[in-house]
Protein backbone atom coordinates (compact mmCIF):
# COMPACT_ATOMS: atom_id res chain seq x y z
CA UNK A 1 0.00 0.00 0.00
CA UNK A 2 2.90 2.46 0.82
CA UNK A 3 4.57 1.56 -2.39
CA UNK A 4 1.29 2.49 -4.56
CA UNK A 5 1.32 5.60 -2.26
CA UNK A 6 4.83 6.68 -3.38
CA UNK A 7 3.96 5.95 -6.66
CA UNK A 8 1.29 7.83 -7.26
CA UNK A 9 3.06 10.98 -5.41
CA UNK A 10 5.81 10.20 -8.07
CA UNK A 11 3.76 10.19 -10.93
CA UNK A 12 1.84 13.63 -9.60
CA UNK A 13 5.74 15.21 -9.18
CA UNK A 14 6.47 14.02 -12.59
CA UNK A 15 3.40 15.56 -13.86
CA UNK A 16 3.81 18.71 -11.99
CA UNK A 17 7.00 19.13 -13.14
CA UNK A 18 6.57 18.75 -16.52
CA UNK A 19 3.72 20.74 -15.98
CA UNK A 20 5.99 23.26 -14.93
CA UNK A 21 8.66 22.88 -17.77
CA UNK A 22 5.68 23.46 -20.07
CA UNK A 23 4.35 26.61 -18.75
CA UNK A 24 8.20 27.99 -18.28
CA UNK A 25 8.08 27.14 -22.16
CA UNK A 26 5.63 28.73 -23.39
CA UNK A 27 6.40 31.83 -21.34
CA UNK A 28 9.95 31.83 -22.88
CA UNK A 29 8.17 31.43 -26.36
CA UNK A 30 5.99 34.17 -25.93
CA UNK A 31 8.63 36.46 -24.94
CA UNK A 32 10.68 35.72 -27.55
CA UNK A 33 7.70 36.26 -30.00
CA UNK A 34 6.91 39.86 -28.32
CA UNK A 35 10.25 40.79 -28.89
CA UNK A 36 10.44 39.81 -32.31
CA UNK A 37 7.03 41.61 -33.06
CA UNK A 38 7.69 44.60 -30.86
CA UNK A 39 11.03 44.69 -33.01
CA UNK A 40 10.17 43.59 -36.88
CA UNK A 41 6.33 43.58 -36.74
CA UNK A 42 4.76 45.64 -34.67
CA UNK A 43 0.93 44.62 -33.79
CA UNK A 44 -0.47 47.15 -31.46
CA UNK A 45 -0.30 51.07 -31.24
CA UNK A 46 3.14 51.81 -29.83
CA UNK A 47 3.51 55.02 -28.73
CA UNK A 48 6.77 56.22 -27.02
CA UNK A 49 5.84 59.10 -24.57
CA UNK A 50 9.45 61.52 -23.26
CA UNK A 51 8.04 61.24 -19.49
CA UNK A 52 4.80 60.07 -20.29
CA UNK A 53 2.48 57.21 -20.21
CA UNK A 54 -0.71 58.18 -22.12
CA UNK A 55 -1.70 59.88 -25.26
CA UNK A 56 -3.44 62.46 -23.65
CA UNK A 57 -4.15 64.97 -20.92
CA UNK A 58 -7.30 66.68 -19.30
CA UNK A 59 -7.93 70.10 -19.97
CA UNK A 60 -10.50 72.24 -18.42
CA UNK A 61 -11.59 73.93 -21.64
CA UNK A 62 -11.58 70.84 -24.21
CA UNK A 63 -11.96 67.89 -22.58
CA UNK A 64 -8.30 67.16 -23.30
CA UNK A 65 -5.14 67.62 -25.69
CA UNK A 66 -2.52 65.50 -26.59
CA UNK A 67 0.63 66.39 -23.75
CA UNK A 68 1.62 70.11 -24.37
CA UNK A 69 5.52 70.31 -25.80
CA UNK A 70 6.11 66.99 -26.23
CA UNK A 71 7.20 64.53 -28.71
CA UNK A 72 6.15 60.48 -29.60
CA UNK A 73 6.39 57.89 -31.61
CA UNK A 74 3.01 55.91 -33.23
CA UNK A 75 4.12 52.84 -34.81
CA UNK A 76 1.30 50.08 -35.80
CA UNK A 77 1.76 47.57 -38.97
CA UNK A 78 0.60 49.60 -40.98
CA UNK A 79 2.66 53.29 -40.31
CA UNK A 80 5.36 54.63 -38.00
CA UNK A 81 5.41 58.58 -37.14
CA UNK A 82 6.94 60.82 -34.50
CA UNK A 83 4.66 63.73 -33.18
CA UNK A 84 5.64 66.59 -32.13
CA UNK A 85 3.10 68.53 -29.69
CA UNK A 86 2.80 72.42 -29.77
CA UNK A 87 2.03 74.66 -26.64
CA UNK A 88 -1.23 74.93 -27.00
CA UNK A 89 -1.48 70.78 -26.81
CA UNK A 90 -2.03 69.85 -31.02
CA UNK A 91 0.16 67.85 -32.96
CA UNK A 92 1.80 70.71 -34.67
CA UNK A 93 4.39 73.35 -35.20
CA UNK A 94 4.62 75.88 -32.81
CA UNK A 95 2.13 78.87 -33.18
CA UNK A 96 2.71 82.74 -33.06
CA UNK A 97 -0.26 85.17 -31.72
CA UNK A 98 1.11 88.08 -34.55
CA UNK A 99 0.15 87.22 -38.28
CA UNK A 100 3.24 87.60 -40.39
CA UNK A 101 2.66 90.94 -42.93
CA UNK A 102 1.66 88.71 -45.41
CA UNK A 103 0.58 85.78 -44.04
CA UNK A 104 -3.42 84.28 -44.29
CA UNK A 105 -4.37 81.96 -41.80
CA UNK A 106 -6.48 79.07 -42.13
CA UNK A 107 -7.99 76.98 -38.78
CA UNK A 108 -8.33 73.33 -39.57
CA UNK A 109 -10.59 71.24 -36.75
CA UNK A 110 -11.54 68.06 -36.27
CA UNK A 111 -11.01 64.94 -34.91
CA UNK A 112 -8.30 61.97 -35.44
CA UNK A 113 -8.70 62.33 -39.42
CA UNK A 114 -7.80 65.67 -38.89
CA UNK A 115 -4.86 64.84 -36.27
CA UNK A 116 -3.79 62.45 -38.88
CA UNK A 117 -1.38 60.80 -36.61
CA UNK A 118 -0.73 57.40 -39.79
CA UNK A 119 0.77 60.12 -41.75
CA UNK A 120 3.65 62.30 -41.54
CA UNK A 121 3.38 66.05 -40.52
CA UNK A 122 4.14 67.38 -44.41
CA UNK A 123 1.59 64.90 -45.82
CA UNK A 124 -1.36 65.93 -43.59
CA UNK A 125 -4.02 67.53 -45.69
CA UNK A 126 -3.67 70.53 -43.61
CA UNK A 127 -0.15 70.58 -44.39
CA UNK A 128 -0.58 69.80 -48.03
CA UNK A 129 -3.05 72.32 -48.44
CA UNK A 130 -0.86 74.70 -47.00
CA UNK A 131 1.44 74.25 -49.38
CA UNK A 132 -0.54 74.69 -52.73
CA UNK A 133 -2.15 77.89 -51.24
CA UNK A 134 1.17 78.95 -50.75
CA UNK A 135 2.21 78.09 -53.89
CA UNK A 136 -0.33 79.75 -55.82
CA UNK A 137 1.21 83.79 -55.14
CA UNK A 138 5.09 83.79 -53.96
CA UNK A 139 4.98 87.05 -52.19
CA UNK A 140 2.80 85.20 -49.53
CA UNK A 141 2.06 82.48 -47.13
CA UNK A 142 -0.94 80.57 -46.59
CA UNK A 143 -0.67 78.81 -42.91
CA UNK A 144 -3.17 76.34 -41.87
CA UNK A 145 -3.28 75.56 -38.02
CA UNK A 146 -4.21 71.97 -37.04
CA UNK A 147 -6.38 71.76 -34.18
CA UNK A 148 -7.57 68.42 -34.86
CA UNK A 149 -7.77 65.73 -32.11
CA UNK A 150 -8.65 62.20 -31.69
CA UNK A 151 -12.19 62.19 -30.45
CA UNK A 152 -13.60 65.29 -30.64
CA UNK A 153 -17.07 66.17 -31.02
CA UNK A 154 -18.52 69.49 -32.82
CA UNK A 155 -18.66 70.63 -29.08
CA UNK A 156 -14.79 70.23 -28.51
CA UNK A 157 -14.28 71.90 -31.56
CA UNK A 158 -16.93 74.56 -31.03
CA UNK A 159 -15.36 75.08 -27.74
CA UNK A 160 -11.68 74.80 -29.10
CA UNK A 161 -12.57 77.24 -31.91
CA UNK A 162 -13.97 80.14 -29.30
CA UNK A 163 -11.29 79.89 -26.78
CA UNK A 164 -8.47 78.71 -28.34
CA UNK A 165 -8.27 79.09 -32.12
CA UNK A 166 -9.47 82.56 -32.65
CA UNK A 167 -6.84 84.26 -30.75
CA UNK A 168 -4.37 83.63 -34.13
CA UNK A 169 -7.10 85.72 -35.80
CA UNK A 170 -8.10 83.17 -38.26
CA UNK A 171 -8.54 84.25 -42.14
CA UNK A 172 -10.88 81.16 -42.68
CA UNK A 173 -12.20 78.35 -40.02
CA UNK A 174 -12.35 74.70 -41.93
CA UNK A 175 -13.92 72.18 -40.17
CA UNK A 176 -13.64 68.14 -41.27
CA UNK A 177 -16.31 66.59 -40.52
CA UNK A 178 -16.25 62.30 -40.75
CA UNK A 179 -19.65 60.76 -41.40
CA UNK A 180 -19.43 57.85 -38.81
CA UNK A 181 -18.78 58.41 -35.19
CA UNK A 182 -18.21 62.18 -35.49
CA UNK A 183 -22.15 61.90 -35.41
CA UNK A 184 -22.30 59.59 -32.01
CA UNK A 185 -19.75 61.95 -30.72
CA UNK A 186 -21.96 64.37 -30.03
CA UNK A 187 -24.71 62.52 -27.68
CA UNK A 188 -22.13 60.88 -25.70
CA UNK A 189 -22.67 61.96 -22.27
CA UNK A 190 -19.06 61.61 -21.05
CA UNK A 191 -18.22 64.21 -18.42
CA UNK A 192 -15.12 64.39 -19.64
CA UNK A 193 -16.21 66.02 -22.93
CA UNK A 194 -17.73 69.35 -23.06
CA UNK A 195 -21.73 69.89 -23.78
CA UNK A 196 -23.23 72.29 -25.83
CA UNK A 197 -26.66 73.52 -26.24
CA UNK A 198 -27.70 75.97 -28.80
CA UNK A 199 -30.50 77.75 -29.04
CA UNK A 200 -32.47 77.85 -33.06
CA UNK A 201 -31.07 81.25 -34.05
CA UNK A 202 -27.49 79.22 -33.54
CA UNK A 203 -26.57 81.35 -30.26
CA UNK A 204 -24.85 79.57 -27.48
CA UNK A 205 -27.56 78.86 -24.16
CA UNK A 206 -24.78 77.13 -22.27
CA UNK A 207 -21.87 74.55 -22.64
CA UNK A 208 -20.42 72.29 -19.75
CA UNK A 209 -17.25 72.59 -18.26
CA UNK A 210 -15.45 68.97 -18.89
CA UNK A 211 -14.84 66.92 -15.68
CA UNK A 212 -11.81 64.51 -14.88
CA UNK A 213 -12.70 61.42 -15.02
CA UNK A 214 -10.44 58.74 -13.76
CA UNK A 215 -9.46 56.08 -15.92
CA UNK A 216 -11.46 52.90 -16.02
CA UNK A 217 -9.66 49.60 -14.38
CA UNK A 218 -9.03 46.97 -16.93
CA UNK A 219 -8.75 43.44 -16.51
CA UNK A 220 -5.50 41.63 -16.34
CA UNK A 221 -6.85 39.27 -19.48
CA UNK A 222 -8.00 42.15 -21.50
CA UNK A 223 -4.21 44.54 -19.75
CA UNK A 224 -2.36 41.73 -22.38
CA UNK A 225 -4.70 41.46 -24.87
CA UNK A 226 -4.42 44.96 -25.21
CA UNK A 227 -0.85 45.67 -24.13
CA UNK A 228 1.16 43.11 -25.55
CA UNK A 229 2.19 42.54 -29.42
CA UNK A 230 1.25 39.11 -29.20
CA UNK A 231 -2.25 39.76 -27.83
CA UNK A 232 -2.74 42.44 -30.41
CA UNK A 233 -1.72 39.79 -33.63
CA UNK A 234 -4.15 37.54 -31.85
CA UNK A 235 -7.17 39.93 -32.01
CA UNK A 236 -6.24 41.71 -35.12
CA UNK A 237 -5.99 37.96 -37.02
CA UNK A 238 -9.20 37.13 -35.09
CA UNK A 239 -10.98 40.74 -35.67
CA UNK A 240 -10.25 41.19 -39.34
CA UNK A 241 -11.35 37.35 -40.61
CA UNK A 242 -14.91 36.16 -41.62
CA UNK A 243 -14.23 33.88 -38.62
CA UNK A 244 -15.40 36.42 -35.70
CA UNK A 245 -18.22 37.09 -37.04
CA UNK A 246 -19.47 33.05 -37.03
CA UNK A 247 -17.91 32.75 -33.32
CA UNK A 248 -20.08 36.27 -32.33
CA UNK A 249 -23.03 34.96 -33.98
CA UNK A 250 -22.58 31.66 -32.10
CA UNK A 251 -22.63 33.07 -29.04
CA UNK A 252 -25.16 34.88 -29.53
CA UNK A 253 -24.50 38.07 -30.25
CA UNK A 254 -24.87 39.99 -33.47
CA UNK A 255 -21.45 41.41 -35.14
CA UNK A 256 -21.85 45.24 -36.34
CA UNK A 257 -19.08 47.05 -38.65
CA UNK A 258 -18.40 50.23 -36.91
CA UNK A 259 -20.79 53.22 -37.38
CA UNK A 260 -23.13 50.64 -40.02
CA UNK A 261 -26.42 52.15 -38.44
CA UNK A 262 -26.14 55.64 -39.78
CA UNK A 263 -26.82 53.79 -43.31
CA UNK A 264 -29.23 51.76 -42.13
CA UNK A 265 -32.53 52.83 -43.81
CA UNK A 266 -34.64 51.12 -41.00
CA UNK A 267 -33.11 53.06 -38.46
CA UNK A 268 -33.61 56.19 -40.58
CA UNK A 269 -36.12 58.18 -37.22
CA UNK A 270 -33.16 57.28 -35.17
CA UNK A 271 -30.42 58.54 -37.29
CA UNK A 272 -32.19 61.94 -37.57
CA UNK A 273 -32.83 62.48 -34.31
CA UNK A 274 -28.95 62.17 -33.71
CA UNK A 275 -27.75 64.04 -36.59
CA UNK A 276 -30.19 67.12 -36.08
CA UNK A 277 -28.19 67.25 -32.02
CA UNK A 278 -25.15 67.52 -34.69
CA UNK A 279 -26.74 70.26 -37.06
CA UNK A 280 -27.41 72.62 -33.73
CA UNK A 281 -23.61 72.60 -33.42
CA UNK A 282 -22.94 73.35 -36.99
CA UNK A 283 -25.23 75.91 -36.75
CA UNK A 284 -23.47 77.39 -33.32
CA UNK A 285 -20.32 77.13 -35.06
CA UNK A 286 -21.76 78.83 -37.77
CA UNK A 287 -23.36 81.74 -36.09
CA UNK A 288 -20.23 82.20 -34.58
CA UNK A 289 -18.17 82.78 -37.12
CA UNK A 290 -20.52 85.19 -38.83
CA UNK A 291 -20.26 87.65 -36.19
CA UNK A 292 -17.11 87.63 -36.06
CA UNK A 293 -16.76 88.22 -39.93
CA UNK A 294 -15.00 84.51 -40.56
CA UNK A 295 -15.57 82.44 -43.51
CA UNK A 296 -16.39 79.00 -42.29
CA UNK A 297 -16.64 76.17 -44.75
CA UNK A 298 -17.61 71.96 -43.83
CA UNK A 299 -15.53 69.44 -45.39
CA UNK A 300 -17.50 66.42 -45.64
CA UNK A 301 -14.72 62.73 -45.27
CA UNK A 302 -17.07 59.64 -45.87
CA UNK A 303 -16.48 56.34 -44.47
CA UNK A 304 -14.76 54.26 -46.52
CA UNK A 305 -17.15 51.52 -46.87
CA UNK A 306 -18.79 54.55 -48.47
CA UNK A 307 -16.32 55.34 -51.36
CA UNK A 308 -14.74 52.35 -51.53
CA UNK A 309 -17.08 49.79 -53.29
CA UNK A 310 -14.75 46.70 -52.83
CA UNK A 311 -14.59 47.24 -49.27
CA UNK A 312 -18.25 47.74 -48.68
CA UNK A 313 -18.77 44.58 -50.57
CA UNK A 314 -16.12 42.84 -48.33
CA UNK A 315 -18.31 43.99 -45.40
CA UNK A 316 -21.29 42.82 -46.83
CA UNK A 317 -20.01 39.52 -46.62
CA UNK A 318 -18.60 39.16 -43.78
CA UNK A 319 -21.33 40.54 -41.77
CA UNK A 320 -23.88 38.71 -44.12
CA UNK A 321 -25.87 42.49 -44.28
CA UNK A 322 -28.82 43.00 -46.85
CA UNK A 323 -27.28 45.60 -49.32
CA UNK A 324 -31.10 46.95 -50.19
CA UNK A 325 -31.37 48.05 -46.44
CA UNK A 326 -28.38 50.40 -46.76
CA UNK A 327 -28.10 53.83 -47.98
CA UNK A 328 -24.45 54.63 -48.00
CA UNK A 329 -25.27 58.15 -49.20
CA UNK A 330 -28.25 59.30 -46.77
CA UNK A 331 -25.85 61.26 -44.37
CA UNK A 332 -24.02 63.10 -46.82
CA UNK A 333 -27.36 64.38 -47.91
CA UNK A 334 -29.19 65.16 -45.31
CA UNK A 335 -25.75 67.27 -44.06
CA UNK A 336 -25.94 68.53 -47.62
CA UNK A 337 -29.63 69.61 -47.83
CA UNK A 338 -29.43 71.53 -44.14
CA UNK A 339 -25.62 73.79 -45.57
CA UNK A 340 -27.96 74.73 -48.58
CA UNK A 341 -30.23 76.63 -45.91
CA UNK A 342 -28.45 77.20 -43.93
CA UNK A 343 -26.16 78.79 -46.49
CA UNK A 344 -22.44 77.22 -44.92
CA UNK A 345 -20.37 76.49 -47.88
CA UNK A 346 -19.94 72.41 -48.07
CA UNK A 347 -16.79 70.57 -49.56
CA UNK A 348 -18.23 66.86 -49.64
CA UNK A 349 -15.25 64.64 -50.23
CA UNK A 350 -17.73 61.31 -51.46
CA UNK A 351 -17.15 61.76 -54.96
CA UNK A 352 -13.88 63.36 -55.39
CA UNK A 353 -12.67 59.84 -53.26
CA UNK A 354 -15.20 57.40 -55.05
CA UNK A 355 -13.30 58.60 -58.28
CA UNK A 356 -10.14 58.46 -57.23
CA UNK A 357 -10.31 55.13 -55.69
CA UNK A 358 -12.34 53.69 -59.08
CA UNK A 359 -9.35 54.92 -61.30
CA UNK A 360 -7.00 52.28 -59.85
CA UNK A 361 -8.70 50.49 -57.03
CA UNK A 362 -5.91 51.33 -54.65
CA UNK A 363 -6.90 52.16 -51.45
CA UNK A 364 -7.49 55.49 -50.20
CA UNK A 365 -7.99 54.34 -46.16
CA UNK A 366 -5.55 52.25 -43.76
CA UNK A 367 -7.30 48.47 -43.94
CA UNK A 368 -6.81 48.05 -40.77
CA UNK A 369 -6.81 51.62 -38.95
CA UNK A 370 -9.82 52.78 -40.87
CA UNK A 371 -7.97 56.42 -41.39
CA UNK A 372 -7.46 57.97 -44.64
CA UNK A 373 -3.45 57.06 -45.91
CA UNK A 374 -1.42 59.37 -47.70
CA UNK A 375 -3.24 59.16 -51.00
CA UNK A 376 -6.57 59.81 -49.16
CA UNK A 377 -4.92 62.80 -47.53
CA UNK A 378 -3.64 64.00 -51.27
CA UNK A 379 -7.06 63.97 -52.54
CA UNK A 380 -8.96 65.75 -49.36
CA UNK A 381 -5.86 68.61 -49.91
CA UNK A 382 -6.65 69.08 -53.01
CA UNK A 383 -10.60 69.34 -53.16
CA UNK A 384 -10.80 71.91 -50.74
CA UNK A 385 -7.67 73.71 -52.27
CA UNK A 386 -9.97 73.85 -55.25
CA UNK A 387 -12.57 75.54 -53.13
CA UNK A 388 -10.45 78.70 -51.48
CA UNK A 389 -8.42 79.33 -55.06
CA UNK A 390 -12.32 80.15 -55.98
CA UNK A 391 -13.00 82.47 -53.15
CA UNK A 392 -9.23 83.44 -52.99
CA UNK A 393 -8.71 83.33 -49.89
CA UNK A 394 -5.11 84.49 -50.16
CA UNK A 395 -6.10 88.33 -51.23
CA UNK A 396 -7.76 88.27 -47.45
Amino acid sequence: MICGILKSMQRIKSFLINVSVLLVTLLLFSVVVEFSLASFYPQKDTITFAERGSSDTFDSIAGWTDYKNSMYRVRTTEYDNVIRVNSEGFDDDEWVLQKGANETRIVALGDSFTQAVGVRKDRRFTDVLSQLLTSRKSSSTVSVLNFGAGGYSTCNEYVVLVNKSMKYSPDAVVLFFYLGNDFFENVDSSLRRPSCNFAGDGSLVNVSTPVRVPLKKVSFLNSVTINTHLGRLFMNTFRYSSVSSKVSRLLGNTPKYPDIDLLDVRLREKNVRVMNVTLQSLKGMSSFLKSENVPFVVVIIPNRIQVQNSTWKSVVAKYAYNESEYDSRFPERYLSEYFVSENISLVSLYDPLTSAFGNDGEDLYFSNDGHLNERGHVVVASEVYKFFAKVNVTES
